[in-house]
């Protein structure tokens, strides 16, 4: 398989992103994204620059980080580990920092609550 194939799987992999996503990157049917990733069609060399503007593209656009649902999880999983410790005024803290301030915020403040609890 070519190199820059490999590549392009790969992204798209880490990014969990389908074909006729790629396909709309690159400007091409999601068919054809299907030949090349399954070694049935080599890419010409227009279709190669392409396919590399569009791996640059999806960097830019999806930076590596964790994915919503995996956020979601590791806050599921911190928050069970000391829901039954928690007073309430932290449960309130932490219901404000999520609604205002986001996911990763209210990670963080889960995970200083998990070390405070640990101990």
């Amino acid at each position: 398989m070519n190199e820059l194939i490999k590549e392009l799987k790969t992204v798209l992999e880490e990014k969990r992103l389908s074909q006729e996503a790629a396909s709309t990157y690159i400007g091409c049917s999601s068919r054809t994204v299907f030949r090349w990733l399954h070694g049935l069609k080599t890419p010409n060399l227009t279709s190669q620059r392409l396919i590399k503007k569009a791996i640059e593209k999806i960097r830019e656009e999806y930076p590596d980080k964790e994915s919503s649902y995996e956020l979601a999880l590791k806050a599921r999983s911190l928050y069970r580990k000391i829901k039954n410790d928690m007073t309430l005024k932290e449960k309130s803290e932490l219901l404000d920092i999520n609604n205002s301030k986001g996911t990763k915020a209210y990670i963080k403040k889960l995970q200083e609550l998990v070390e405070k609890y640990d101990q």
